[in-house]
């Protein structure tokens, strides 16, 4: 969804991702919601702000290794 007032724009979408590994069915998926605030510049658009936020989540989360 793309939200423009002028030289800014609001733009935010649902994603969805899977993990995997080569050989190996998805062992992970997940939801994600992302918001863009986007600000026109001479340059062109450019991101001025992001925010990711997990919705729901399928299979674990990977460990961190702690060596």
């Amino acid at each position: 969804v793309i939200d423009l007032d002028g030289d800014h724009a609001d733009v935010s979408a649902n994603q969805l991702v899977t993990f995997f590994e080569p050989g190996v069915p998805p062992h992970r998926a997940a939801g994600l919601r992302v918001e863009h605030r986007l600000q026109r510049t001479e340059a062109g658009w450019r991101i001025a702000h992001l925010e990711i936020a997990m919705q729901w989540l399928v299979g674990d989360l990977p460990s961190v290794p702690t060596d």
